[in-house]
């Protein structure tokens, strides 16, 4: 079977970086929920360990990058990996922009039903928006190798069941005889009889984050889903501006306030991006209370904001 690739236009980059929400409780960390057509699966991310791996896979998880991509390689007994390419029936693959590379912050360990990113070969700092799920102890092969691969998170509750599900499946070679290197050499498919489609192919439907409360200091990522949202820092410094995405279908306006005093007032494109003004930087302390207020009367819930803000 040949496997059909189309290249999507470029998207406008951003640099999104991951903002710690004042609650009360420590060492908790951002759990995302990972939709497939084989089941959901829970990761626990290492916001301490790996925050700059968390805050760049966050950034794809914000912006949807991953929502209807597919599991695209399965080796047994060593990985499933994906969030490199998604799926249209019309248009078959395409490949996800990519944001600039991502420091190297090996620390855990690869082993069994943990997730890490995928890079290239002889080069430590390239992991971009590629991921894989270890099926089994893989520390002894991939701890040493290419400066260690990050893992950045752990597959909670039932996932590995899910997992275990898609490392189970059928494995076709996917790429055309013309193009034989292609990534698609190793294709999971639900079903070999009835060509590529999204009844086929191991769908990610959707990833959305399901907690993001009590994050390390290195993660600086705030989802706004009620018209007020407090937060503060564990540590001293400066912001230096940053990013509002906007999800909903209309414009709104958010203010940020620093212990009691309005710090901006800015209006947000419906469905869209706007930079904060903070070019003049603002200082922070831990001692310092934040908060983002939006308008009341809107149901956030299903169509948050999100803020995200360079600070050093």
């Amino acid at each position: 079977m040949m496997f059909p690739l189309k290249n999507k236009p470029a998207l406008l980059k951003q640099i999104l970086i991951v903002f710690i929400l004042a609650l009360p409780v420590n060492g908790h960390a951002t759990i995302v929920e990972m939709q497939t057509n084989e089941g959901n699966i829970d990761i626990q991310l290492y916001d301490t360990a790996a925050p700059k791996t968390v805050a760049n896979f966050l950034s794809y998880v914000i912006k949807g990058d991953y929502n209807n991509s597919f599991i695209h390689r399965s080796v047994p007994g060593f990985v499933i990996q994906g969030g490199g390419y998604s799926w249209s029936n019309t248009t078959g693959a395409a490949i996800i922009p990519t944001e600039p590379p991502v420091v190297n912050e090996f620390k855990q360990s690869n082993v069994r039903g943990t997730i890490a990113m995928a890079k290239i070969g002889g080069q430590p700092n390239s992991a971009t928006d590629q991921w894989f799920f270890n099926l089994a102890d893989n520390s002894a092969n991939l701890d040493g190798q290419n400066g260690g691969f990050t893992v950045f998170g752990q597959v909670i509750n039932n996932g590995m069941q899910v997992v275990d599900k898609i490392a189970g499946l059928s494995v076709v070679n996917g790429c055309s005889k013309a193009s034989p290197n292609c990534n698609f050499s190793a294709l999971p498919m639900i079903s070999t009889t009835a060509g590529f489609s999204s009844n086929t192919l191991v769908i990610v439907k959707k990833v959305s984050i399901i907690s993001d409360q009590a994050l390390s200091v290195g993660n600086k990522f705030i989802q706004l889903n009620a018209a007020t949202t407090p937060f503060i820092l564990s540590s001293t410094g400066i912001m230096h501006g940053g990013t509002l995405t906007n999800t909903q279908a209309k414009p709104v306006t958010a203010s940020l306030v620093k212990n009691g005093n309005t710090v901006f007032v800015v209006t947000v494109p419906a469905n869209g991006n706007l930079d904060i003004p903070l070019r003049s930087g603002l200082a922070f302390t831990p001692t310092d209370m934040f908060e983002i207020n939006l308008p009341a009367g809107t149901d956030y819930s299903a169509n948050p904001l999100y803020l995200t803000i360079d600070a050093q």
